[in-house]
C-alpha cells in the first residue's frame, strides 16, 4: 500500500493522486486504505514515514544506522561527517516525494500540517543531536545548545539542499560544504590530540 501510495504521489503529484488510483496500483480496496491511513493525507504521511526511514520497520530514526553512526563518533570532524552522510542519505530518500508533499501542503489543509510535523521532527532530530554533542563538550561555546540545533536543523532543510543543488553542487561536494558548515559553526575547534 505505502509503496503504490509512494509511486503514485512522485509519479502524479498529490492533486492528482486519488485513493482510488492507489487502490487500482496496491490491488487493495479503497475501503481498505481508508480503513489503515484515513484518507489520503494519511497516506502521504505514511508513504514519507517510510522513505524518511528507509523501510516500514517499527524502528525508531535514533536507534537506526546512521543516527548510531552520529553517537559513537570519537571526535568532533567524525560527528561532523557522520551528521553530514546522515543528512545526505535522508535526503536521497525522501527527494523524490518532497514534491509531492510541497505542493500538497499549498493546497490541502492536512498536507500543510504535514509539512509543518516534518518541521518539526527534524528540530527534535537536531536538538538531539546537539544534546549529544553538547554532552561529549563538543558544542562551539559560541552559543547555547538550541541555537546550534536550529542551525543543523536549518542546514537540514530540503530547502538548502535544492538551493545548494540549484547552484551546481556535485554531490561529494555538498557533502564538504554541510561538514565544514558544522565544523565552523556548530562544533567547538579540536584540541591537538583530538
Amino acid at each position: 500500500m505505502i509503496d503504490a501510495a509512494r509511486e503514485t504521489f512522485v509519479e502524479h503529484g498529490y492533486a492528482a493522486t486519488t485513493i482510488k488510483t492507489i487502490a487500482q496500483r496496491s490491488g487493495l480496496s479503497q475501503e481498505s486504505l481508508y480503513k489503515t491511513f484515513g484518507g489520503k493525507a494519511g497516506l502521504l504521511k505514511a508513504a514519507y514515514d517510510t522513505a524518511l526511514a528507509g523501510d516500514d520497520q517499527p524502528v525508531p530514526m535514533a536507534m537506526r544506522t546512521h543516527a548510531l553512526a552520529i553517537r559513537d563518533a570519537t571526535t568532533p570532524e567524525s560527528a561532523a561527517i557522520a551528521w553530514a552522510d546522515m543528512v545526505i542519505t535522508v535526503g536521497d530518500r525522501i527527494g523524490p516525494l518532497l514534491d509531492a508533499v510541497l505542493a500538497a501542503g499549498a493546497t490541502d489543509p492536512a498536507a500543510a500540517e504535514l509539512l509543518q510535523t516534518m518541521d518539526d521532527e527534524r528540530l527534535a532530530g537536531a536538538r538531539m543531536v546537539a544534546q549529544h554533542w553538547a554532552s561529549a563538550g563538543w558544542l562551539s561555546p559560541a552559543a547555547e545548545p538550541d541555537e546550534h540545533a536550529r542551525t543543523l536543523w536549518i542546514l537540514n532543510s530540503p530547502d538548502v539542499r535544492r538551493l545548494t543543488a540549484g547552484a551546481g553542487r556535485a554531490p561529494e561536494e555538498y557533502r564538504r560544504w554541510l561538514v565544514h558548515m558544522v565544523r565552523s559553526s556548530v562544533l567547538a575547534t579540536e584540541k591537538s590530540g583530538d
